[in-house]
């Protein structure tokens, strides 16, 4: 696995990462609606204007296809939604994230 930064185009395969993580991760500790409800199946825009106007990571697997993700807000200097497809739980994916975005917490 390696990271590196989105692109626009990965959009739909990020937000997809980002709700499957939500209803398998969090499926014991919050209701079925309120995870429903964080988690509609149509990308809303303003998470494709993320992937523009902030360092989003993704870690990838041996083909480069996306499957984690996390962003640095450059807005709060903060790092946010660090998500992991459930099949890759476990696998060192998060960590690889965590790593480039701490690195960029540094640069700011």
């Amino acid at each position: 696995m390696k990271v590196r930064l989105a692109v626009i185009s990965e959009a739909e395969r990020l937000w997809f990462i980002r709700n499957q993580a939500i209803r398998v991760g969090c499926h014991e500790s919050y209701a079925q609606e309120i995870i429903k409800a964080w988690t509609p199946d149509k990308m809303p825009d303003f998470y494709r204007e993320n992937i523009i106007e902030h360092p989003f990571f993704v870690a990838v697997d041996d083909d480069d296809i996306p499957i984690a993700t996390g962003l640095f807000d450059t807005k709060r200097n903060t790092f946010d939604t660090i998500f992991t497809l459930p099949e890759y739980f476990k696998s060192g994916s998060g960590s690889l994230i965590v790593n480039a975005l701490k690195q960029e917490a540094k640069k700011a």
